[in-house]
């Protein structure tokens, strides 16, 4: 089933648009950056929720660089893209949240 990931408010409901990764490419890229221990896109939970809040979320932007830069062909670079229009989103609006939900 692989990931999906959507951005929710305060009150849990989801905004705008959902990343959905049937085909484990999340998976597959975050290993291959997983040099530095400190790198929050390590900690996604691939079997359950893991969420990124305001201040996280600047990191995770910078993170996502580095995995697009490993992206291998257009739908790998599409769905990191697809997230890092959601993460840009919740870095410009308060109380927002960044949700991955594992299979």
């Amino acid at each position: 089933m692989g990931i999906t990931v959507w951005l929710e408010d305060w009150k849990r409901e989801r905004i705008g648009s959902v990343a959905v990764d049937p085909r484990n490419i999340i998976h597959r890229l975050l290993p291959l950056v997983s040099h530095d221990p400190c790198l929050l896109l390590n900690y996604i939970d691939w079997y359950g929720y893991t969420v990124f809040n305001h201040a996280q979320m600047v990191r995770v932007k910078r993170e996502l660089v580095d995995v697009t830069s490993l992206c291998r062909d257009r739908s790998e670079r599409d769905l990191i893209a697809e997230i890092q229009a959601l993460v840009e989103i919740g870095i410009a609006t308060p109380l927002q949240y960044l949700v991955f939900d594992g299979d």
